[in-house]
């Protein structure tokens, strides 16, 4: 029992001593290492910065379209010139993620059908009772037409939130417009 304490002792000052290494200036770390015995081989993993993710490399062949957005929801709206570009990225980040590339060539055709924001002020003041954020998408690629659509009525989540989500809806709806594709010459030989 008494080695077994000692072990794990032995391990939570060995994590609490790197924390406390990690927490402090490179000139502090570097007049630490000079000190400290130095093992004979050292392993370092690579370090990931927080802010960037690893994404997966786009496959080779797999792409999606990109998109031709465009306002058509009548008087009912009027247009807010950063949809469509928060659009585009959050269409572009899903494909990233997925492993899938942007085509430079191919289009889909997105038409803003819906669309209506609260006031952010309004929005953080009244939440739920402002009424809703909404965003509604009909997306026409290969003769194929799919909608998208999403809202938010909380206080916290604005038009930039719903643009990602409307993007990702977006790509999902193209996906199995793309993976159906691919599966119709497969089935035919």
């Amino acid at each position: 029992m008494k080695r077994g304490s000692l072990i794990l002792c032995s391990a939570l000052y060995a994590g609490l001593s790197g924390l406390a290494y990690a927490q402090t200036s490179p000139a502090e770390n570097a007049a630490a290492d000079a000190v400290a015995p130095q093992p004979e081989m050292q392993v370092q993993a690579p370090v990931q910065d927080a802010a960037s993710p690893v994404l997966p490399k786009p496959h080779i062949g797999l792409q999606v379209p990109r998109l031709a957005i465009r306002w058509d929801c009548k008087e009912e709206c009027t247009v807010n010139e950063k949809v469509a570009p928060l659009i585009e990225k959050g269409y572009a980040d899903a494909a990233m993620k997925q492993g899938y590339a942007v085509s430079d060539s191919e289009t889909a055709e997105m038409v803003i059908t819906d669309y209506r924001q609260r006031p952010p002020g309004v929005r953080v003041m009244f939440g739920f009772l402002a009424g809703r954020d909404r965003l509604g998408v009909r997306i026409v690629y290969h003769a194929q037409e799919r909608k998208a659509e999403d809202y938010y009525a909380n206080s916290w989540l604005g038009m930039n939130s719903l643009c990602e989500s409307v993007a990702q809806k977006s790509y999902s709806e193209i996906v199995t417009i793309v993976k159906a594709e691919q599966a119709k010459p497969a089935a035919a030989n």
